[in-house]
């Protein structure tokens, strides 16, 4: 049970309409607190019986101070539509560098027009742990891939070096 919840009070009338200085004290939770817990729906709501007066019916104080977890807020996840599913599926020609990274380190980096694939084909011939890359434009892909190899200056990009990587020692 959270910190901020005690036991039900057995005197509480289960019909009753506790005003919110009563439920202050039931529930050691300030005005405040329990308006915010009100509006996120982790609290029970509160009723208008007059004016300016509001109540909670002692029956859902009860129910809220026996089980605070019950009125956690439903929070339904966002699902995509079937159509943005579908045209996000047409479009697997992702234009970028890509990484490829292995013992903590990058071991080869690479350009294409489908990074997917040819990561893809990399797996046949080249040890990796796990892969990165970055989406540029078609025309800006060749300078973005020589100035990150001129930069980090992978062992398998060096002129020489066998591309199987499964015969190449990472220093």
């Amino acid at each position: 049970m959270p910190d901020d919840a005690r036991l039900p009070d057995p005197a509480i009338p289960r019909e009753a309409l506790l005003p919110l200085p009563e439920v202050v004290r039931l529930t050691n939770l300030c005005q405040a607190e329990i308006y915010s817990r009100m509006k996120l729906g982790t609290f029970p709501v509160a009723r208008q019986v007059s004016l300016r007066k509001i109540a909670w019916i002692g029956r859902e104080l009860i129910a809220w101070l026996e089980a605070p977890q019950a009125f956690a807020p439903k929070v339904e996840p966002q699902l995509f539509s079937e159509s943005e599913i579908i045209e996000a599926a047409r479009d697997h020609h992702a234009t970028g560098v890509y990484f490829l990274i292995a013992g903590g380190r990058i071991v080869y980096i690479g350009r294409s027009h489908n990074v997917f694939s040819r990561v893809a084909e990399h797996r046949l011939t080249k040890s990796f742990d796990a892969w990165h890359f970055i989406l540029c434009k078609p025309s800006e892909v060749s300078a973005l891939e020589s100035a990150y190899i001129k930069k980090y200056q992978p062992p398998l990009n060096v002129i020489g070096v066998r591309y199987n990587a499964r015969q190449v020692a990472y220093e």
